[in-house]
């Protein structure tokens, strides 16, 4: 399983850098939270530096299957995008847009669907890719 951090990483545009990051709760239920907690209570809310956040973003993915959510609620500022985590039926993934208007292609966050889902669904579309590789072709357009 890729990191958090090394899954933002992949998902980022050539050049393109994180600025900042606010964490959220854990999944649907403080109930859900792994104990040691990944992210310190104390550090949720608040507008933390990379370099911080990510001693917080190991052990755990912004990718998650269907079911309990088992990630961090995030918003996530880029020089160029703000990233945030959607969810659907328990199944999360990491979604963003542009950070200032332009032209661009909206979509349904519930309606995109996971990498896990779609290497189900068309495996002649994912075979033989890694999920980074699979985000940055996404990316890549």
């Amino acid at each position: 399983m890729m990191s958090a951090w090394d899954e933002l990483q992949a998902m980022l545009k050539e050049g393109e850098r994180v600025e900042a990051i606010v964490f959220g709760p854990w999944g649907e239920s403080p109930r859900d939270e792994p104990d040691p907690p990944f992210v310190p209570f104390g550090r949720r809310g608040i507008v933390l530096e990379p370099d911080e956040a990510r001693k917080y973003m190991s052990g755990w993915s912004f990718f998650g299957d269907w079911g309990i959510p088992g990630g961090h609620a995030a918003y996530i500022w880029t020089d160029k995008r703000v990233f945030f985590v959607g969810e659907y039926d328990g199944a999360t993934s990491l979604h963003s847009v542009p950070r200032n208007p332009q032209p661009c292609r909206p979509y349904m966050v519930n309606g995109w669907p996971t990498f896990a889902e779609l290497r189900g669904a068309f495996p002649d579309l994912t075979r033989g890719k890694t999920t980074e590789e699979y985000m940055r072709e996404i990316r890549d357009g």
